[in-house]
């Protein structure tokens, strides 16, 4: 039920940022189909609330490949607004686990190319 509303949620795009306290939750769920799911539906709001932004980066630092790169699609829909995860952006490029250096260097075009650390990352790749 949960990953049904989720699936209608993503498709509301930004008006479903009156549900963005319970996305924030499953975003954190144990189960990793919500919390994908989660994932997208956050880059489908394109809040930049610091909550969110903190929610995908936090994915970026998990375990989950999967999870990673949802996280920086995510991340990238919300362009400049998401400059605080450049730091957490960068780290998860440089680790290059399953080539997330390609969806970062995405990200990091969408968001802030013009960072000391995202120009400097761009450049080595």
């Amino acid at each position: 039920l949960r990953f049904a509303a989720l699936s209608a949620l993503f498709h509301y795009g930004t008006n479903a940022l009156p549900a963005l306290n319970p996305v924030l939750e499953l975003a954190q769920s144990e189960d990793p189909n919500l919390s994908s799911m989660a994932i997208q539906v956050l880059g489908a709001m394109r809040s930049t609330d610091p909550r969110v932004i903190r929610a995908l980066a936090s994915a970026l630092h998990g375990t989950d490949l999967h999870q990673q790169i949802l996280a920086l699609g995510a991340l990238g829909r919300l362009g400049p607004g998401a400059a605080p995860a450049v730091p957490s952006i960068v780290e998860a490029m440089r680790n290059n686990v399953g080539g997330l250096w390609r969806f970062g260097r995405g990200a990091l075009l969408q968001i802030a190319p013009e960072t000391p650390e995202a120009r400097q990352e761009l450049h080595e790749q």
